[in-house]
């Protein structure tokens, strides 16, 4: 998918001299994307960017300018019309914003000042929104905007790849040699790579004598050119696909002002962990006892009756979860102490966390914020401590020696279950004076199916059938349970419905212990066309629901590494009873399949027993919840096989 190798096309070719307002016959002609006539549109044109100035009346500020045209092909692109600008509240503005649809007759249409809506998004970002009018099939739409703020330590990143194709992506910048960038993503297969030294006024010395040969400094100009890209794939079982796209994503590390002392913007994850620890929106939260009181004198009679720590540690997260509600944004700041988020009664992710984390340490139990970037936010950057890339916090503590983590959102999911969304592999432990990087990896869920299986000799299957799912995969059946109308819809009888969408759930109860943290037992009987009737034959189908997606063998090469959330084990155990007369013929192989770095293996095996009842099991047990692309052939083996022995059939014949 990188190694963009395609001829340039005439089409491409004049995008470099592109101009808002300016389309050309061809661009209006278009009626599909070369070499993609699947495509739904087509990027003509996308450009930003970066230059630095200096305002007396702001200090230095960062610009960046933003430049996009695309061509409507499909019925299906039409989305693509509805526009959302986004950018800080407190440090940032945008203006020179312009709009204009064309239409394909040649008509076209500007947006005014009233058609662009201004909203807060959150607590820290705003945003403007517009839709383009009377969009159709063959229109193209142009906008463009500029950016400017004060903050200067991560630009805005640029991605050429998109999931339609781009005939024409650019990328300049012209930074001044005060800042000092590295780069956390640099690369693609550029059409254009140019990198040079321009001498440029810059700085309070040019505002003060303008024009003096003083005021010039070097400036570092790039640009990057890409032309032609294909639209990328999107692969199941994907997560942070946009680090393997091309792109130029930067971070300020050094400021270095003439007649001053450098700033070290980037430092190392000590003193990162000392500056957390010391903000009122971080560490001020859980370490100040002045920031919980109101919320410990609330809590701390229901904390404190747990007669261990485990105990504590669980009663203070159900208080969070049942005393407060989130608001649906994440953040790994607070934004307010947890004494007026109790009174408020909720607040983003890191509020709930940290009040949780206040409680825990009220109640003097260690436990410490656990930074993550979420699932397909990026993977985490460890070489620098790069603040910015972490969008949650959970908490970090201990029972009998062991991590137990903790996410506060609804009692609906226990404690030691973060959401899927954190299971980015990776957490960062912000405890000043020993901060470091752990595993984020859970124990594995467990998915267990047994059912007795009476097969007739017309083919129906009556079954009964009882399970047991634990950790994540009981935090889902309980909540698929509880929004299900229908006994088709509960969990696992869902699972076999859709392998064999004409059986029937004839009744279904749960078992046992319903808190969230055990077990989901549940136990139901089912009519099933598992198996079909053929002269002196019967084929029975005794797997009755899918353990391995068949989306994991849905390409023949993988671009991105296969992710999986977390490890499980899944285990499906049949007992069946044929009809009488009738006994078996053929049984498929046993077998057991061992991936090479044994981080993935599965088992079959059918056993007649002197009564002619069949025994079946299949398990597939995934310990490695990550593999690299390259792995990916080697393995689609094992996932066929996997998913032929789920389908594979037990021949019985009508006895002589």
């Amino acid at each position: 998918m990188l190694a963009l190798c395609l001829p340039v096309s005439a089409v491409a070719q004049q995008y470099g001299k592109t101009k808002f307002g300016k389309i050309s016959d061809e661009e209006l002609a278009l009626k599909s994307a070369p070499d993609d006539s699947t495509a739904s549109a087509y990027v003509l044109y996308h450009h930003r960017n970066l230059t630095f100035d200096y305002k007396p009346d702001k200090g230095f500020v960062r610009q960046e300018k933003y430049h996009k045209r695309i061509k409507l092909l499909k019925p299906s692109s039409f989305d693509l019309a509805d526009i959302a600008i986004t950018f800080p509240d407190q440090h940032a503005d945008v203006s020179g914003l312009r709009a204009v649809i064309y239409l394909p007759n040649g008509e076209k249409e500007k947006l005014s000042g009233r058609d662009f809506i201004r909203q807060d998004l959150n607590d820290d970002y705003r945003t403007i929104k517009f839709t383009f009018p009377r969009v159709e099939v063959g229109a193209v739409i142009e906008y463009m905007y500029e950016l400017e703020t004060g903050s200067l330590l991560v630009p805005t990143p640029f991605v050429f790849q998109e999931n339609i194709p781009v005939a024409y992506a650019e990328y300049t910048a012209l930074i001044p040699e005060y800042f000092t960038y590295i780069s956390l993503g640099t690369h693609g297969n550029f059409t254009i790579s140019e990198n040079e030294t321009l001498m440029r006024p810059f700085g309070p010395s040019h505002h003060q004598t303008s024009g003096a040969v003083d005021a010039r400094v070097p400036h570092e100009w790039t640009r990057y050119v890409m032309e032609n890209v294909p639209a990328y794939d999107v692969q199941p079982y994907s997560n942070n696909a946009h680090d393997y796209l091309p792109k130029v994503r930067l971070q300020l590390r050094t400021v270095n002002i003439p007649y001053q002392p450098t700033d070290f913007v980037l430092q190392d994850w000590f003193a990162t962990a000392e500056d957390l620890a010391s903000s009122s929106s971080f560490g001020k939260c859980y370490t100040s006892p002045g920031a919980s009181n109101k919320l410990w004198e609330a809590a701390g009679p229901v904390v404190m009756a747990g007669k261990t720590d485990k105990e504590r540690i669980d009663r203070a997260y159900y208080y969070i979860c049942k005393n407060l509600e989130w608001n649906r944004n994440y953040s790994f700041m607070a934004s307010d102490n947890p004494d007026n988020i109790f009174k408020n009664g909720g607040g983003n992710s890191a509020d709930l966390n940290l009040c949780l984390l206040a409680l825990l340490r009220q109640a003097g139990i260690e436990a410490h914020p656990a930074l993550v970037s979420l699932r397909d936010q990026g993977n985490h950057i460890e070489v620098y401590p790069i603040i910015d890339q972490f969008d949650h916090v959970l908490v970090y503590t201990e029972v009998d020696g062991r991590p137990y983590m903790l996410d506060a959102n609804g009692t609906d999911r226990p404690p030691g279950l973060p959401r899927i969304d954190a299971l980015n592999h990776r957490a960062w432990i912000a405890r000043p004076g020993a901060p470091q990087w752990i595993a984020l990896e859970m124990p594995p869920a467990q998915h267990i199916v047994m059912a007795d299986i009476a097969v007739d000799d017309a083919g129906m299957a009556k079954a009964q059938i009882k399970t047991r799912l634990s950790s994540y995969f009981a935090f889902e059946g309980r909540l698929q349970a509880n929004a299900s109308s229908e006994l088709s819809q509960m969990p696992v009888a869902a699972d076999i419905v859709s392998v064999f969408p004409e059986a029937r759930v004839l009744d279904h109860q749960n078992d046992g212990d319903n808190s969230p943290d055990a077990p989901l037992s549940s136990d139901f009987s089912m009519e099933i066309p598992a198996a079909y009737a053929a002269d002196d034959y019967i084929y029975v189908q005794p797997i009755l629901l899918r353990l391995l997606d068949e989306d994991l063998d849905d390409v023949e090469t993988r671009v991105y590494p296969i992710d999986f959330a977390h490890p499980w084990k899944k285990q499906f155990i049949a007992n069946i009873t044929p009809p009488e007369g009738y006994v078996v013929d053929e049984l498929p192989e046993a077998i057991r399949l061992v991936s090479e770095d044994r981080g993935m293996d599965a088992m079959y095996s059918a056993t007649v027993h002197p009564d002619n009842t069949i025994t079946v099991r299949l398990a597939v047990n995934l310990d490695r919840t990550v593999y690299p692309a390259a792995a990916y052939p080697a393995l689609r083996g094992m996932y066929r096989r996997i998913i032929e022995l789920q389908q594979a059939p037990i021949v019985l014949k009508r006895a002589k």
